[in-house]
Parts: C-alpha cells; sequence; structure tokens
C-alpha cells in the first residue's frame, strides 16, 4: 500500500476508518452521527479508547492524542485517517511527531483548520499529500451542503479526479496579467500557518502556490497575519496566493468588507499574483485540495484546477 509521489490510494466500499481527534472534543451524541454518516458511504470507523479523556482544554492530553494518531497512522487494518474536527490543540503533537519514524505506508489523511498544521507537518517532513477537506464533526451534524458531499465522496472514492474552482478574482495587476501555471498547492488555515513562523515545520512556500482561509478573524489581525509572513520572508519565491473564505460566525462579526479592503491594500504590495476565490473555509462548503498535490492556475480563464490523482 506504498504511495507513488503526489497521489493517493482512494476509498472504497467496505474500507475501515480511523477517527482521530488531535485538537478539540466532542459534543454528546456526535461518533453516533459520524459513524452513521460513514455508513452511509459503505464504510467502517474505527475509534481508539482513548480518544476522548480530561484535559483543560483539549479531547485529551497531549500524550494521550499523540498515542491515539500514531496508533491510528501504524494501523494496517484502517484506510484512512479523518479527523473529528479543528479548534486547538494539534500544533502540541508536532515535537511529539517529530521524535517518531516516518510510518511505512502513507495514510490517507482528511481535515482542516487547526489540523492544518498535521497536514504542513506530514507534507513538508514525511512528503505526505494530505486532504484538505471538512472534519467528519461537520458532516455527522448534516452542516454541510448536499451538492459538496456528494463532490467530497467522489473525490476520495477515485471517481472524480480534479476539483475546479471559478471566477477567481484578481486583486492586483500581476494576477490581472497572469497566463497559466502549475504548480504544487499548499497551505490552510491563515492563523495556524501563522504560528508555523519560526518552528521547525514552518510553511515553505517557494515554488507553491498558497491558499488561506479562516474564520471570525479580525481584519486588523489578518493584515498583521500576512504582513509578518512578509517580514519573515515567508512569501519568498511565492508563485500566487489564493485569499478564500474569510467566515464569520454571526452577522455581529462580520467585517467582510474592511477585510476586503485589506486584502486590496496587501496585493497592491507584494510582488506576486493574489487572488480571491470562494468554496475552501469554515463554511457550509470546504472543497477538497490535497496538501502539495498539482494545481493548475489558469489566468485568462480565472480558474484553479485542483488535481486528485489516485493510485489503484
Amino acid at each position: 500500500m506504498s504511495h507513488s509521489s503526489l497521489s493517493f490510494h482512494p476509498l472504497k466500499p467496505g474500507d475501515v476508518i480511523s477517527v482521530v481527534a488531535p485538537s478539540y472534543g466532542s459534543e454528546e451524541g456526535l461518533l453516533e452521527k459520524v459513524r452513521s454518516f460513514l455508513a452511509s458511504w459503505d464504510l467502517k470507523i474505527k475509534i481508539s479508547c482513548d480518544i476522548f479523556g480530561e484535559d483543560l482544554l483539549y479531547a485529551n492530553s497531549d500524550v494521550k492524542r499523540f498515542e491515539t494518531l500514531v496508533e491510528a497512522l501504524h494501523d494496517t487494518t484502517t484506510k484512512a485517517i479523518w479527523c473529528l474536527q479543528g479548534g486547538a490543540g494539534s500544533k502540541r503533537l508536532i515535537p511529539l511527531l517529530e521524535e517518531i519514524q516516518k510510518p511505512c505506508f502513507e495514510k490517507l489523511f482528511i481535515g482542516l483548520s487547526d489540523i492544518t498544521a498535521l497536514h504542513t507537518f506530514f507534507h513538508q517532513k514525511w512528503q505526505w499529500t494530505p486532504v484538505h477537506a471538512s472534519p467528519l464533526r461537520r458532516l455527522g451534524l448534516g452542516i454541510f451542503e448536499p451538492w459538496a458531499i456528494d463532490e467530497l465522496k467522489e473525490v476520495l472514492f477515485g471517481i472524480k479526479k480534479e476539483v475546479q474552482f471559478e471566477n477567481l478574482a484578481p486583486l492586483n495587476t500581476l494576477a490581472q496579467n497572469l497566463e497559466q501555471m502549475a504548480a504544487p498547492l499548499v497551505g490552510g488555515n491563515l492563523a495556524v500557518l501563522q504560528y508555523s513562523l519560526g518552528t521547525s515545520w514552518q510553511i515553505q512556500t517557494n515554488g507553491k502556490m498558497l491558499l488561506l482561509e479562516d474564520v471570525n478573524e479580525k481584519p486588523y489581525r489578518v493584515a498583521e497575519y500576512l504582513e509578518h509572513f512578509r517580514q519573515v520572508g515567508a512569501f519568498e519565491g511565492l508563485k500566487a496566493l489564493f485569499l478564500a473564505d474569510f467566515t464569520y460566525d454571526t452577522p455581529e462579526q462580520d467585517q467582510s468588507a474592511l477585510l476586503q479592503a485589506v486584502f486590496k491594500k496587501f496585493a497592491s504590495e507584494v510582488q506576486f499574483s493574489v487572488f480571491r476565490m470562494t468554496g475552501v473555509g469554515h463554511g457550509l462548503i470546504s472543497r477538497p485540495f490535497m496538501i502539495g498535490g498539482t494545481a493548475t492556475l489558469d489566468g485568462p480563464e480565472k480558474k484553479l484546477i485542483c488535481s486528485f490523482p489516485t493510485v489503484s
């Protein structure tokens, strides 16, 4: 079950999925809903008895969350690892992960938000290509668009080989004049990746395209995150930047208009193409892409095509 570069073994009916919680825990009854959701896809579920425990902030202690993750990474009976949800806490597992050897076989690893830390570590340190896609909590609770659930299933089962994001909005002259390019696409949650700066797993963007999303962040904070990236040189050699969904949980929090102005100002100050796009983030839709997978940017068509090559 070894992988070739930049591809994954698609799921098939009857496969067993390891469900892990490297970050936050769970509300009452969620695991039953998740089990039911995966059963609707004809998938089985495997959960460690230590997935939850007593902890001040997270699903369990750092050691227990690490142990259950490593158990899932090495479990030869499961096909994929799917994170229950994000939140916070997965960054604390990285120093522990650095002490272990890379597993012999790559698992299909799925999640987003705080899981961006694990995606980045697995891709940069182990050369894996995790899938940035909805955590199981949203799917189990039904807070996801039905068509997006169908698309995700087709991608993970190897039926659909690419995801196209259309109507990209160029935010600077470089983006407006761009023709076509192909490069690895990396990224995920902005605040998590800003935390990576200065660490052993700092996001590497040279020669790559970067996608960022976030939730409930004030515009001035987003401006400061982006400026921090710039001041530490984390955008050096970046091919293009995609600013995806920056959402707010309540209308009172929503500062989208000011945020758009922040993005336009930032785009005018940098020497790489910057686009706005929709369809990836914390909303009712978060379409999948492979971390480190090949993406093609078609400037004139204002389209981003993310490939999902599979190994049969």
